[in-house]
């Protein structure tokens, strides 16, 4: 109880800042409160915030010591993947790992968004960021550099 006591006056203060979430899945881990955590990272994601190598790796051990491996690795891991596929040129595989995944954050959104640039499939990549429910600043560099490359920098206005 103590731990959700202090997490709570802890979330309170709607921290904007990503290693301030370290801590808190750390602290979480092992304890069985899974729902916690969940609200944890849907409070991050809703901030707009997202998960590096070292938090997410954070969050994975979170959700395994509850039993919810699923959750960290359709995001974190699937992320990775597509981020791999982009960039062994594999979009097609890329795509289709997009489609199945169950829960997508902005680094999944961006790392297609920025592949399907640099493949010069302008179209997917515009459709994609009109669907993306939230964009960041990645995204909107993505899109835009993603023109400049393409030749189209006169779209970027």
């Amino acid at each position: 109880m103590r731990t959700r006591t202090l997490l709570r006056s802890l979330l309170a203060q709607d921290p904007t800042c990503i290693s301030f979430y370290a801590p808190i899945f750390q602290s979480l881990t092992g304890q069985n409160l899974l729902k916690l955590g969940q609200q944890v990272h849907a409070q991050m994601a809703l901030s707009g915030l997202e998960p590096n190598a070292f938090l997410g790796a954070k969050m994975v051990v979170m959700y395994a010591s509850s039993d919810d491996l699923a959750s960290a690795c359709d995001m974190y891991v699937g992320t990775c993947l597509i981020d791999m596929y982009v960039k062994c040129g594999e979009m097609s595989d890329a795509r289709s790992l997009f489609d199945k995944m169950t829960v997508r954050d902005f680094s999944s959104w961006n790392a297609l968004i920025a592949g399907n640039m640099k493949d010069g499939e302008i179209c997917f990549a515009e459709d994609l960021f009109r669907r993306m429910p939230c964009k960041n600043i990645v995204s909107w560099t993505a899109i835009i550099s993603g023109y400049t490359q393409n030749g189209l920098a006169e779209q970027t206005g």
